[in-house]
């Protein structure tokens, strides 16, 4: 087997590992969460937001490590002109395939976080709504949960204009690694680890959110997500 095509694949394995590890532990956060707000995981049809929102981030991650894992690269390199290019397909249809999927479970649980905890909320925006949902609970803007989300947002908008960052430059640093965003650039991260980093952080900040006193009180039926279909479909 060619050297760049092992060496290729080692390192989608344990892009893979890393799959599997957020995997683990959004199955563990579920069971926590199911045991805290007393769902009935058994049965099928369950609404609350609580729990969804970690249930569609979790279909998305094991989507992409199952697809990584068993795709036939051979057959895949046949098909590209060289590996570096199959590289391109692997990232952007496997790897970034979560943040989409992050993205509107977020956007819809902070909406119906923010209507249980007042009747009159109506601001459904992505970043208002994380705004809102961090000042609700007093929760600090200036640390790596509250720019977790800014991230995922421009990551997000960008994907879908062809990978290009339309508005002003912008960057964070999450756990000591940088997140640029230049008006007008194509998304280039130094490692597709940047995504695995957001991930986590995203989903530890979600956790402290579930647990939070306030967020507890709130009475099941009103923590009804607002679409029938899965998310990650949306």
């Amino acid at each position: 087997m060619d050297e760049d095509m092992i060496a290729y694949k080692k390192g989608i394995t344990a892009y893979v590992d890393k799959f599997d590890k957020l995997e683990k532990k959004i199955y563990y956060i579920r069971q926590e969460i199911s045991s805290m707000y007393r769902i009935d995981t058994t049965k099928e049809g369950i609404k609350d937001v609580r729990y969804l929102v970690f249930d569609h981030m979790f279909a998305s991650i094991k989507h992409s490590r199952l697809l990584l894992k068993f795709t036939d690269y051979d057959c895949m390199l046949r098909e590209c002109d060289s590996i570096p290019n199959m590289g391109e397909i692997i990232v952007k249809r496997l790897i970034y395939y979560p943040i989409p999927c992050f993205y509107h479970a977020i956007e819809n649980c902070f909406f119906k976080l923010l209507k249980a905890l007042d009747k009159e909320y109506a601001n459904d925006k992505y970043y208002q709504l994380v705004e809102n949902i961090f000042t609700k609970l007093s929760m600090p803007k200036d640390g790596d949960a509250y720019k977790s989300y800014e991230v995922l947002g421009c990551l997000r908008n960008s994907m879908h204009n062809n990978w290009v960052h339309e508005k002003q430059n912008k960057g964070h640093t999450i756990k000591n690694v940088e997140f640029p965003f230049s008006k007008g650039g194509h998304i280039a991260f130094k490692s597709e680890d940047h995504i695995f980093i957001l991930m986590d952080t995203i989903i530890e900040s979600l956790l402290t959110i579930m647990r939070h006193s306030e967020i507890q009180k709130l009475k099941s039926e009103d923590c009804h997500e607002r679409f029938a279909q899965s998310l990650d479909q949306k």
